[in-house]
């Protein structure tokens, strides 16, 4: 008989003032459980301080227990977005990461260039990175790499610093560019975090961070908890693009760009939890809305595309900031 897995249970969570200003007072918005990977035993709530507006899960999970939060299944150390899981996703997935990055251009064309990726998963963007610019001095940071993962960015040269960025090591005034794609959500303290950074980073570096929009047009479908940006218990903290922007400003940086991105992940994660809430769990519902569906991520990606030419914000954002 197989041993039912590990969970975590709201007496692993602990009740925390607010990440953004340390204030207490604060009300539910949202509550529900992990139907992605099975990992809450019991129901977890987000709630929105009263003092400075931010939307933050409370109680949430402590620090160590990340790894039942993160389990072996988890998408970037199965490999889920990359050759191991679906050829055209893999595919799909570089042609994004390159029209992303074209802002850098001029970073990447410096000799001397360094650049972090903090959550760096399946290390994909910066494989293409150092392919692509074989002179870069890459570094990644994420809770664990798959096996594969780690021996090719060895081949490359790419240093892997196994740790939460909350307690890694990272040498004073060395970064030119910092990437955070879909991290700063999975962070336990995001405004430390973000002044660890702006030290690592040289006078007029770049930070780059994709993340979930708070202000999606599309979470006003699923108000009952099962919007796909809320994605119980690994999202720990929310922003819109103006509180983001602010958090950034009070750190030490200074918005230079900020725009929607498409977020056909967003959308299947909530129909899928709406319709696991309504009606179960049916394996032929996560075979055909799954984020390795490559006819499924385009469907909501043109959803999302006819959304932005008619003036909405998506629940996916990227904002660039420059270090002061």
């Amino acid at each position: 008989m197989t041993a039912k897995p590990v969970q975590i249970k709201i007496s692993d969570c602990v009740t925390v003032p607010c990440p953004l200003c340390d204030k207490v007072k604060n009300r539910p918005v949202a509550t529900g459980l992990d139907t992605e990977y099975g990992t809450c035993a019991d129901p977890l709530t987000f709630v929105v301080c009263h003092h400075c507006g931010h939307t933050y899960l409370n109680p949430c999970p402590t620090m160590d227990k990340a790894a039942l939060m993160y389990p072996g299944d988890y998408y970037t150390l199965a490999g889920r977005h990359g050759k191991k899981g679906s050829t055209m996703v893999a595919l799909l997935k570089r042609f994004v990461i390159r029209r992303r990055l074209a802002f850098f251009e001029t970073v990447f064309a410096h000799k001397q260039a360094a650049i972090l990726e903090v959550g760096c998963g399946d290390c994909a963007l910066l494989i293409e990175l150092k392919k692509t610019y074989p002179h870069l001095a890459c570094t990644g940071v994420d809770l664990a790499f798959g096996p594969s993962d780690r021996l090719e960015c060895e081949r490359l040269g790419i240093q892997l610093i196994e740790q939460t960025v909350e307690t890694a090591e990272l040498e004073p005034a060395k970064y030119d560019l910092v990437i955070m794609n879909q991290i700063i959500e999975h962070l336990w303290k995001p405004r430390p975090v973000l002044h660890k950074l702006a030290a690592a980073m040289q006078p007029g570096g770049l930070i780059s961070i994709e993340t979930v929009n708070l202000d999606g047009y599309d979470r006003r479908f699923f108000y009952d908890g099962t919007w796909g940006g809320y994605y119980f218990p690994r999202h720990l903290n929310l922003f819109s693009s103006k509180s983001l922007a602010s958090l950034l400003q009070q750190t030490g940086f200074r918005v230079v760009k900020s725009y929607s991105l498409l977020a056909p992940i967003v959308w299947i994660f909530s129909l899928r939890a709406w319709l696991t809430v309504k009606i179960g769990d049916l394996p032929n519902l996560r075979r055909l809305l799954n984020d390795k569906n490559p006819l499924a991520l385009t469907a909501f990606a043109l959803i999302d595309a006819l959304a932005l030419f008619l003036g909405e914000t998506t629940s996916n954002q990227k904002i660039i900031a420059k270090k002061l």
